[in-house]
C-alpha cells in the first residue's frame, strides 16, 4: 500500500527542504500521496516568493504533490489569496485540514 503523507510547514525558510523531501517520497514510492499544509509565515511567504521557488512548487505539483495554504493565516496578515502563485491551493484553516487528513490515514510530519 502506498503512503499518504501530510507535511505541516510553518517556517518560511523550510520550503526548499520540504519540497525536496516531498519529491523524494513520491519518486521513491510512485503511488505516494503527499500533501503540504503551510500556515502562519510559511503561507504568507508564498505571496512574495521568487520565481525559482515557484518553479520548485510547480515541479512538486507535477509529481502530484498538493500544496495547501491556510487562508486564516493569510487573512490575519492582510494578504489576499490572489497574490499566491497559481500552483497553490487554499484551505479555510490549517488545523481542521490537518485533522481531516489524519482521519483519512495520512502520516503527519511537522516540518517546523
Amino acid at each position: 500500500m502506498s503512503e499518504k503523507v501530510l507535511i505541516h510547514l510553518s517556517d518560511r525558510n523550510g520550503w526548499r527542504h520540504v519540497l525536496a523531501q516531498a519529491a523524494g517520497m513520491v519518486e521513491e514510492d510512485r503511488g505516494a500521496r503527499v500533501v503540504i499544509v503551510a500556515d502562519q509565515f510559511a503561507g504568507a511567504f508564498c505571496a512574495s516568493c521568487g520565481p525559482d521557488l515557484v518553479e520548485k512548487m510547480e515541479d512538486a505539483a507535477s509529481l502530484g504533490i498538493v500544496i495547501l495554504v491556510c487562508e486564516a493565516s493569510l487573512n490575519t496578515l492582510n494578504i489576499k489569496k490572489e497574490k499566491l502563485p497559481k500552483v497553490l491551493k487554499t484551505v479555510p484553516a490549517a488545523y481542521p485540514e490537518i485533522i481531516s487528513k489524519k482521519k483519512q490515514g495520512f502520516v503527519y510530519i511537522c516540518a517546523g
